[in-house]
Parts: C-alpha cells; sequence; structure tokens
C-alpha cells in the first residue's frame, strides 16, 4: 500500500496543483521584476528633469540598494526567529517523547538514573558555560 492511499492523498493532483502553483509564481515574480525595473527607470527620468542623468541613476541605484538591506535584514530576522522557535519545538519533542521512558527507567534503576542525571546536568553545565 502506497503512503498517499494510506492517507488518503491524491498524488496526481498534488502534482498538477504544485505545477499550476510553480508556474503562477515564476509568473508573478517575473511581472514584479519588470514592474520595479520600470518604476527605477521612470524615477530615473523623473529625477534627471532636476539633477544630471548621472546622478539620478546614482539616486535610484542607492534606493535599490537601501530596499535591498532592509529585505536581507528581515529575512535574516524571520529566519533566526524561525530557526530558535523549531529548535524549542523539537526539545519540548524530544523531551515529551522521551520522559516517561526516563522515569520508567529511573524507577527501576536508581542507581544508574543517579549517573545518569549527574552526567546530564554536568553536560547541560558546560553547554551552557560557553
Amino acid at each position: 500500500m502506497s503512503g498517499t492511499r494510506l492517507f488518503g492523498l491524491d498524488g496526481d493532483l498534488l502534482r498538477r496543483r504544485g505545477a499550476i502553483a510553480v508556474v503562477a509564481a515564476a509568473t508573478a515574480a517575473t511581472a514584479l521584476l519588470l514592474a520595479v525595473g520600470c518604476l527605477a527607470w521612470a524615477g530615473q527620468i523623473a529625477l534627471s528633469h532636476h539633477y544630471p542623468p548621472e546622478i539620478a541613476a546614482l539616486i535610484v541605484a542607492a534606493i535599490a540598494v537601501v530596499v535591498a538591506i532592509l529585505a536581507v535584514i528581515g529575512c535574516a530576522s524571520v529566519v533566526a526567529r524561525t530557526r530558535r522557535e523549531v529548535g524549542r519545538a523539537v526539545a519540548a519533542s524530544a523531551v515529551a517523547t522521551v520522559a516517561p521512558a526516563a522515569v520508567s527507567l529511573a524507577v527501576r534503576h536508581t542507581r544508574l538514573a543517579g549517573v545518569v542525571a549527574a552526567a546530564g546536568i554536568g553536560f547541560w553545565l558546560a553547554r551552557r558555560a560557553r
């Protein structure tokens, strides 16, 4: 039995919709790049009425660089926050998965549990000391 049938998923439908989504996203990205390029060109033409054309081009390029830097900062912020949240979720899931078995083992083997607890606390303290 395939995984798609097990979970009730239609693989062909998902592939078709995925392909449509990729084509739509590529079309939207191309249109956005064209619109931004035309906007920058129009801005340069408008600025060239007040400044020499070389200065107008530099102003438009500087604005584009500032927008790119802000986008990179925003992306880095989102990635860092997501990485932190995923790390916390994985740690919580690991604790929820391992805790019942660890408690059961500790109840049956008290000496081993003491050694493991001491080693765990030592590793935790060593990692926090960085």
